[in-house]
C-alpha cells in the first residue's frame, strides 16, 4: 500500500482542524495510506494559540469498512493504539522517577 501525505482542513464550524470521511475514503479504496499532519503555516498558528497542550482527536468510523471485509482499518487502529500505549509507558516511567527523586532527596 501507498502513502501520501494529507494536510488537514480546517474546519471554523468546531474551530479545529480535521479530514472528511469521504477524503479518507476515497484514498483508502485508491490504495493509499494517508499521512495526516497540518500545513506548516497552520502548524505555526496553532502552536501559537496552545502552547504546552498536545491534543490528538479522531472522529473515525471503520465500521463502514469493516463492514465491507476492508482489513486496511485495523493497521490504522493498531497503529493508534500501539502511540497511545507506548506514551503511556513514557508517562509512567516519568512519574516512578520524579517520585523516586523526591524520595531520594528527602533523605
Amino acid at each position: 500500500m501507498k502513502t501520501q501525505k494529507v494536510y488537514l482542513d480546517y474546519l471554523p464550524e468546531y474551530d479545529t482542524y480535521g479530514i472528511s470521511d469521504e477524503k479518507i475514503k476515497q484514498l483508502t479504496e485508491a490504495g493509499i495510506t494517508p499521512i495526516l499532519e497540518l500545513a506548516p503555516e497552520d502548524a505555526k498558528k496553532l502552536s501559537a494559540k496552545q502552547k504546552d497542550k498536545n491534543i490528538l482527536c479522531i472522529q473515525w468510523h471503520p465500521e463502514d469498512f469493516a463492514a465491507k471485509g476492508d482489513k486496511k482499518m485495523q493497521s490504522i487502529y493498531n497503529w493508534l493504539f500501539g502511540k497511545a500505549k507506548e506514551h503511556q509507558q513514557k508517562q509512567q516511567f516519568k512519574n516512578m522517577m520524579k517520585q523516586q527523586l523526591k524520595n531520594f532527596t528527602r533523605g
